[in-house]
C-alpha cells in the first residue's frame, strides 16, 4: 500500500513538473538579440564553389546587424527565399539558436550546361535555374557549350532536355562537344568529337528519339562508310535520316 502511495506521489510531481515545463524555460524572444551569423556550405562535387565569408556578408548587407534584430522579429522564411533567388544557392536551411546565433545552411547549385551568346553568358543548374556568369566566377569544371540566340526560357526548357539527354548518357557526353542554336532560336546544330562532322538536331523536341535515331545510323551506317565518308548527319526529319559528303 506504502509503496503503491509513493509511485502515486511521485507520478504527480512528475506531471506537475512537465506541465510547467514549457513556462519555466521559456524565454521571451523579443529580447534575445541576434549577435551573430554562422554560415555552412556543405559541398556537393561539380558544384558552385561558395565561400562561407560571402553567405554571411549577403546576410548582412540584406539584413544587418542592430539592435532590434531579435529572435522572434526574425523570419526565417523570408531569409530562405531571398537566399534561394541566388542562383548559387540550390538549397538554403536558415535556423536560430536561444544563443542569438542565426544559422544558414547552404547546399550551392550544380551547373549543367554553360550558354554563350550574344546578350549575355550564364549556366543553368541541374535545377533548371540560371545563374550569371559574373556570379559563379571561376568555376573550372568542364562544361557543356550551347551557343547562339538562347534565351533564358529556351534554356530551362527545350534545350536543358536535350543537354540532360546527352550528359545523362556516357556515349552521347563524349561525343558531342558543344551545340549551336541558329538565329531563327529554332534548329540544333552539334558539333561532334570528329571536327569535320556535325549533327542536325532539327527544331526543338522530340530528343530522346532524334537521338535513338542517331545512334542507329551511327552504328549501322558509320561502319560501312567510316566517319570521314560525311561532313554532317541531320536526323531532322522524323521519317529519314540524311548525310552530306
Amino acid at each position: 500500500m506504502k509503496r503503491t502511495i509513493v509511485f502515486f506521489v511521485i507520478g504527480l510531481l512528475l506531471l506537475a513538473f512537465l506541465t510547467t515545463l514549457p513556462f519555466i524555460t521559456h524565454r521571451d524572444g523579443s529580447k534575445i538579440k541576434i549577435t551573430n551569423y554562422v554560415a555552412t556550405v556543405h559541398p556537393v562535387e561539380n558544384g558552385a564553389v561558395i565561400e562561407e565569408a560571402d553567405v554571411i556578408q549577403e546576410l548582412t548587407q540584406m539584413f544587418p546587424l542592430n539592435d532590434s534584430l531579435t529572435i522572434d522579429s526574425v523570419d526565417v522564411r523570408e531569409i530562405e527565399g531571398r537566399l534561394a533567388e541566388n542562383g548559387l544557392f540550390e538549397k538554403v536551411n536558415v535556423y536560430y539558436t536561444m544563443g542569438g546565433e542565426l544559422h544558414v545552411e547552404i547546399t550551392p547549385a550544380e551547373p549543367l550546361f554553360m550558354v554563350v551568346s550574344d546578350k549575355k553568358n550564364y549556366y543553368v543548374s541541374k535545377a533548371r535555374k540560371c545563374i550569371s556568369a559574373d556570379n559563379l566566377g571561376k568555376y573550372s569544371q568542364p562544361l557543356l557549350v550551347v551557343y547562339g540566340a538562347v534565351n533564358e526560357e529556351l534554356a530551362q526548357g527545350a534545350i536543358f532536355d536535350l543537354c540532360n539527354q546527352i550528359l545523362s548518357d556516357p556515349y552521347w557526353r563524349s561525343f558531342f562537344t558543344s551545340l549551336s542554336i541558329q538565329s531563327s532560336g529554332r534548329t540544333v546544330i552539334a558539333d561532334t568529337q570528329y571536327d569535320h562532322l556535325s549533327v542536325n538536331l532539327g527544331t526543338m523536341g522530340d530528343w530522346k528519339y532524334k537521338l535513338w535515331q542517331l545512334r542507329t545510323y551511327i552504328e549501322k551506317v558509320v561502319p560501312v562508310f567510316g566517319w570521314s565518308a560525311f561532313k554532317q548527319i541531320s536526323v531532322e526529319y522524323p521519317d529519314r535520316i540524311t548525310a552530306v559528303k
